[in-house]
C-alpha cells in the first residue's frame, strides 16, 4: 500500500502532481489529514507545496479537518516562508 505522502513526491514546483487526488482521499478519510499536514513541514519543497495544496482543497470540502490542528497550523506552518505554502 502506498503512503499518501508518497503521492505528493516527484517532479518540480510547476506541477501540483496528484494533490487533488490526495485532497479527495483526506476529505473522505480524515485520519489521513495529519499525515498530509506533517508533510507541509517536509524538507522537500515539492512535497510541502503539494501537501499545502491538498490541505487547502480538502478543507474546502470538509472545513472541520482544520480545527484539531489549529496549533500546528498557526505556530509552525504559518511561518514557513515558501510562497506556495503561504
Amino acid at each position: 500500500m502506498t503512503n499518501i505522502v508518497d503521492k505528493l513526491r516527484g517532479g518540480d514546483r510547476r506541477s501540483i502532481g496528484r494533490s487533488g487526488e490526495v485532497a479527495k482521499q483526506i476529505a473522505k478519510n480524515p485520519k489521513l489529514f495529519a499525515q498530509v499536514l506533517t508533510a507541509v513541514l517536509d524538507a522537500d519543497p515539492v512535497i510541502r507545496m503539494r501537501a499545502a495544496d491538498a490541505i487547502e482543497k480538502a478543507s474546502a470540502i470538509y472545513p472541520p479537518l482544520l480545527q484539531p490542528h489549529k496549533r500546528i497550523i498557526l505556530r509552525k506552518i504559518a511561518v514557513i516562508p515558501q510562497q506556495e505554502v503561504r
